[in-house]
């Protein structure tokens, strides 16, 4: 499964192919978390590179939370594990055999080792070697393993009605929303 889940690789049976295709997909700034782009075009990659990219995304994606996907692809820290009665030795083995099945679904994957993972607060970090039919990658990735969840106030202000709210009620609202814990100064 590609960046873009309605344009599918063709099936091998349907074409009479034992041969895997050369695996193809939209290539990926890992430090923005955002597609490659040039001229309007995605930028694609191929072989293990590819393989590296679709292994990063299938790490950021919670498992069985969106549609689009199928419901092998992902990996369920959030929805399988955070939030358990499981003591940190027993968290820390489900989350590399999690990470494991959540790469190995992918036939270019051959192995999974070196698998290292940690947890900072609501931060997972992974990192594994990738073995895949074109070589071995390495793969370092951070998600978070909560949800953008907010403190419920029992009497919010109207955000609809500003002249109830003075400006610096306004700013911690949207620091708030926008998940800072002190509004940003204003450069003057």
């Amino acid at each position: 499964m590609g960046l873009f889940p309605l344009i599918d690789l063709p099936s091998l049976a349907a074409e009479g192919q034992t041969a895997r295709p050369l695996f193809r997909e939209v290539g990926w700034d890992f430090k923005t978390n955002r597609p490659l782009w040039r001229g309007g075009e995605p930028v694609y990659c191929t072989g293990a590179q590819a393989v590296l990219v679709w292994a990063w995304l299938a790490l950021q994606t919670e498992l069985r939370m969106h549609d689009v996907f199928t419901r092998d692809y992902g990996l369920g820290i959030r929805s399988e594990l955070m939030g358990k009665p499981f003591t940190q030795s027993v968290q820390h083995a489900e989350a590399i055999r999690y990470v494991k099945e959540a790469l190995m679904i992918n036939p270019y994957i051959t192995d999974v080792t070196a698998v290292e993972v940690s947890f900072h607060g609501s931060e997972l970090t992974v990192e594994c070697t990738i073995k895949t039919v074109y070589g071995e990658v390495a793969l370092s990735a951070e998600r978070s393993t909560v949800t953008a969840a907010r403190p419920v106030n029992p009497t919010p202000p109207d955000p609809c009605n500003h002249e109830e709210m003075t400006a610096e009620e306004i700013a911690r609202m949207w620091a708030e929303i926008m998940g800072q814990t002190e509004p940003a100064d204003e450069e003057e």
